[in-house]
């Protein structure tokens, strides 16, 4: 008897972990997919600053070099604005670029 309920204990733990582990998923396609659309916006605005200003064209390519594009935060702030985080890997300091993103135009402030 207590061999019986022993085994129903464990096989109910185990289908329980089973339901909690699965039940956790994620769909990487939507996470990358969107992760590459905010990295082309940020590198087609930071060009776009190195033709403005040719003196901060060497500063560009260098936070354009260290950013760490695989980490890219976005976090949204109101229905209107939405900030996108890139950190650098640089000194090993946690710095990084912040961008207000405006939802109604779909453009960089």
């Amino acid at each position: 008897m207590k061999y019986t309920l022993l085994a129903k204990l464990i096989v109910g733990i185990i289908f329980l972990i089973l339901i909690s582990v699965s039940c956790n998923k994620n769909d990487i396609s939507i996470i990358n997919s969107n992760e590459n659309k905010n990295k082309e916006m940020i590198l087609s605005y930071l060009n776009k600053q190195k033709i403005i200003d040719l003196k901060a064209s060497l500063f560009i390519d260098t936070l354009i070099s260290k950013s760490d594009w695989s980490r890219i935060q976005e976090t949204s702030i109101s229905k209107d604005v939405t900030i996108i985080y890139v950190p650098l890997n640089y000194n090993r300091n946690r710095i990084g670029m912040t961008f207000l993103y405006d939802n109604n135009t779909k453009h960089l402030l």
